[in-house]
């Protein structure tokens, strides 16, 4: 459970209903449990950041998107996105960023299911 999301799968499927140049879409948790979607577009284009806010107005909660290849996710055998993986890949990844920033602003760190088309 993601907290500040009561299902993941119903923001996934409204939002993949809204922008139809997503082909996938995953809400996993963030380093602090911060629901964070991951998403990939038909032929990896870039998104629209503008579609993407207009289309996720009631859920103030989500992250700042994160876009992937769709070659970048990790499935199982039967092609389901292995949503632990990526959360655990998320992890890592936002990590480098934030300490990054840190290192940059003399601050320290802090610490604290798929559907596709």
């Amino acid at each position: 459970m993601i907290s500040g999301v009561s299902s993941s799968l119903e923001i996934e499927d409204l939002v993949l209903s809204r922008l139809v140049e997503l082909s996938e879409l995953v809400v996993v948790p963030g380093p602090e449990s911060e629901p964070v979607p991951v998403l990939c577009t038909n032929d990896d284009q870039p998104l629209d950041r503008n579609r993407w806010r207009a289309a996720v107005t009631e859920f103030p909660q989500l992250a700042d998107p994160i876009q992937l290849p769709r070659a970048e996710l990790p499935r199982t055998a039967t092609l389901k996105v292995q949503w632990i993986e990526l959360s655990r890949r998320l992890h890592g990844r936002l990590g480098e960023r934030r300490d990054s920033r840190s290192l940059i602003s003399g601050g320290s760190r802090q610490t604290a299911g798929p559907r596709h088309r």
